[in-house]
This record gives structure tokens, sequence and C-alpha cells, in this order.
């Protein structure tokens, strides 16, 4: 896995393909998408197995994912914030950064151990009183005890992926999605008399297990001794002002998004509470959008880097050009898309729904896949814009932007279902349509002309103006030098 890596553009550039262009887009993203692909087949592996198993086991799994949507996201969005910094890093030349960075973001993700007995808590009110209480508890316990996991596997991930190095991420990634399907097929079903039938307890072990193997092979990975010189791999000591750096970063973000993930969590109570059709469709709806989510995860995560890396290397005048370069890429995946979510959708809802239903069951499934295929196009518009205000840092906007969903998402679901009887599959079209006007302002405020203008120059102000603020090695100096306490100049001037 290591001999990939080989193959470096010859300049500072990212690819070897014309800046911003679509071919340099699909280069970045297409290692990642295969990447976020193969977490889909996770999904994809969990929830098909499940719902051969039986109904209300694949009902439990989707009710439990509501909930722990929150923790994970919110905390793997802290952790990602390693890929814009490694790409800053990489983009200012300023290489010896990127390790001591990615092992304060390995200590935050330890130190979410700490919040597993809340969300027990949560989870108990949460999932109380749905129709499949007690398995979808046992699923959500067992994923919750090892919530860390998540943002540990974003952070090793971002070392590569801020750096434009994919293909290492996704074979690690193809080699574990292998290993949980064989384990989700053995732990859920069971093998004769050797290994007795979990179900969906089976379905949450494979899924630790497959995520702590992942961990453990990129961090032995990030051990290599070759990283050690360019990248400073071997410089592990706790450093709290940089650690500072990268939660006050990261948390506004988070926070926003989090707040967007809250409502809609919120959002998806009053629907599984309805239990019946409603459950059914959420579940199958979610199933859907969660399988063929990969491509915007990937392309987002691909416009990450390329911004993080424009920003730092003043390149700011490609943006445009990138931001056609991904509309084109939305589009092309929305006429992708539209093949098994509006001329197959009988095949995609019998792939899922074995038991026997009403007319007017089927009459939602069928609803529910063209407004699934709305909510992913919002989410390719989404990613373009929450791509640019996370490469700028400019995290308090997004948090900002992010309550609107709290009205926009939440009143209209619960109005909607609670009073007017509304199709539980609307709830895919008010996402959708939700992520598209959020993503939407994103870009409008990116190229607001006097925040386009300041861009560049605000980023190397927080990073690098060592007037105003120490620079990264002075950080990494302070951290090794004086993490006792004897210099606070950098909070006070903070």
């Amino acid at each position: 896995m290591a001999s990939v890596e080989t193959n470096s553009p010859p300049s500072n550039q990212l690819t070897k393909h014309p800046m911003a262009s679509l071919r340099e887009l699909f280069a970045l993203a297409f290692p990642l998408i295969l990447t976020t692909f193969s977490a889909s087949l996770l999904n994809l592996t969990d929830r098909f197995m499940l719902s051969h198993f039986s109904q209300d086991a694949w009902k439990a799994c989707s009710s439990a994912m509501n909930l722990l949507y929150l923790p994970q996201l919110g905390l793997i969005i802290i952790a990602s914030i390693s890929q814009a910094f490694t790409g800053h890093y990489k983009g200012a030349k300023k290489e010896k950064m990127i390790g001591p960075f990615i092992w304060q973001m390995i200590y935050f993700s330890l130190f979410t151990i700490l919040i597993i007995y809340p969300l027990f808590l949560l989870g108990n009110v949460y999932l109380k009183g749905i129709e499949v209480e007690s398995s979808a508890k046992s699923y959500f316990r067992i994923l919750a005890t090892a919530n860390f996991l998540y943002p540990l596997g974003a952070t090793l991930a971002s070392f590569y992926m801020g750096r434009g190095k994919n293909s290492i991420v996704f074979f690690t990634s193809l080699t574990i999605q292998i290993l949980n399907m064989v384990l989700d097929y053995i732990l859920i079903f069971g093998v004769g008399d050797l290994v007795p039938s979990y179900g969906v307890q089976g379905a949450a072990i494979a899924t630790v297990i497959s995520q702590g193997t992942y961990c453990l092979i990129l961090f032995l990975l990030f051990r290599q001794k070759k990283y050690a010189l360019p990248f400073s791999t071997n410089q592990w000591k706790f450093n709290p002002p940089l650690f500072w750096e990268g939660l006050k970063t990261g948390i506004p973000r988070s926070f926003g998004r989090s707040l967007a993930v809250g409502a809609w969590t919120v959002a998806t109570y009053f629907v599984i509470q309805k239990g019946g059709d409603y459950l059914l469709v959420h579940t199958f709806g979610l199933t859907v959008f969660v399988i063929l989510s990969f491509v915007n995860e990937g392309m987002g995560q691909a416009l990450l880097t390329f911004n993080s890396h424009a920003l730092a290397s003043n390149s700011s005048h490609l943006f445009k050009k990138s931001l056609r370069s991904a509309i084109y890429f939305v589009i092309a995946m929305a006429v992708v898309l539209a093949i098994p979510l509006l001329i197959f959708r009988e095949t995609m809802i019998l792939l899922f729904v074995k038991d026997s239903i009403s007319p007017q069951t089927l009459q939602f499934l069928n609803e529910c896949c063209v407004w699934v295929w709305i909510a992913i196009i919002g989410g390719g518009i989404n990613r373009i814009g929450a791509s640019m205000v996370t490469a700028a840092r400019d995290t308090v906007f997004y948090a900002w932007c992010m309550t609107i969903q709290w009205i926009t998402l939440c009143i209209p679901i619960f109005i909607g279902i609670q009073n007017l009887g509304m199709s539980p599959s609307k709830f895919f079209l008010i996402e959708g349509l939700n992520s598209a006007l959020i993503g939407v302002i994103f870009i409008f405020r990116f190229f607001k002309e006097p925040y386009r203008r300041l861009g560049p120059q605000s980023i190397r102000i927080k990073l690098f103006n060592s007037q105003k603020r120490r620079t990264p090695s002075e950080l990494l100096n302070v951290g090794s030098k004086r993490a006792l306490g004897r210099d606070n100049s950098y909070f006070n001037n903070n």
C-alpha cells in the first residue's frame, strides 16, 4: 500500500491536470468516491442483510442510526478539520507541522470516550416507545461504546487525503469492507452450531470490529519511519496551543453541523414514533439515501482539499472555475442516479422490502425514491458551498447558518406529520430543499467580493502571521517546551 504514494505531480499542484478543471476534480474525487463508496458498502451490507434477516431488525438499525449520526458526525467533523489544516500546511510548504497536528486530533478522538454514558441516556429517551425499542437500544449501545473510533479514523485518513494521497485510504477501506461483509454474514445469520445468530446485535459487533481494524491499519501506516522526517510524525507530545488551534476551528463547524443534524434527528423522531408505514418508508428512504450519498461525500472532500490548498498558495482566482466544475459534477451525478431512483424504482424497493405491503405503502415507497433523488442533488449543492466556507475557516458563519434548519426542517415535519397527515416520503423532499438552500447561501457568502478578496489573507493571518499569532512552528515549540503552563502569552493574545 505504501508504494501507491510514489506518483506525485512534478510541482506543488495536487494533480497533473489543469488546476480547478473538471479533470482535476475528478482525479481528486475519484479515489475519495471509491473510499466513501466502500464505506457505503458497510451500510448496504448491514441493512441489506438485516432486511433479509427480519424487517424489524432492519427498522431497529435504521432507528438507532438516526440518533447515532449526531455524535458520530459531530465528532468526525471536528477531527476532519485535520484535512483542511494538512492542505494548508502543504500549500504553504509547512509540511513538518502536519504530523504534530494529526497527533493532537488523535488525542481529541481518545478524549471523546468520556461521552459514552451521556449517549446511553440520550438513546433511552429517543428510542423509548417505538415498535422496535428493545433491539434498537441494543444496537445503539454497542455502537455508542465504540463511538471514539469514528473521529479517530477520520483523523488518520486526513493525513493522506489532505495531501491528495487518497489511494492508501481507499485500499484500506476496501479491505475493511470485505472484512465487514464476512463478519456481518457470520454474526447476523450464524454458522451452524459454531456461531449463533446474533441478528441486529451481530451487525453492530461486526461494525465495531471493522472500524477498529481500519483505525489500527491507518495508525500503523502513519507511524512508518518514512514519514518521520518530512512530516514530523514522530512528534507525538500533547501540545495544548496546537490542540486548541484545531478545536477552535473544528468546533464551530461541528456545532453548526450538529445543530443541523440535531434538527434532522428531532424531525426523524416525529416520523419513527408513528410506526407502521411511517417507520417502514423512512427506514427504506434513509437506507437508500445513505448508500447513494457517497458521491457527494467524495466530491466534498476533494473540493475541501483543493480549496484549502488554493487559499494557502494564493490561488483564489481559480475558485469560480472550481465552482463551475463542481456544478457539472453534480449534474452528471444526478443523471447517473436517476437510473436506479427514477427508472428502476420498483427494483430498489424489492431489494429491501420483503414483506407483503398494501398498494398505498407501495405508492409511498415509489414517491420516496423520487424525493431521495432530490435530496441527494440538494446534498451535492450543500457540499460545494460547505467545502468553500470550511476551507476559508468561516466556521462561525457556518454554525450560524445551520441553525436555520430548526425552522425550515423541524417545524414543517412536525406540522405536516402530526397535524396534516403528510406522506412519510415528503421528509426527504423537505431535507433536499433545505440542503440546497443552505449550500447556495454558503456559495454566495464565499464569493461576496470583500470576503473573496480577503479570503487568502485572512487564512494566512490566522495560521502564519507572527505579529498577531504564533506561527505553527512556534505553536509546536510552546507545546513541547512549555506544556506545563509557564508561557500563557498565546492564550492572553487570543
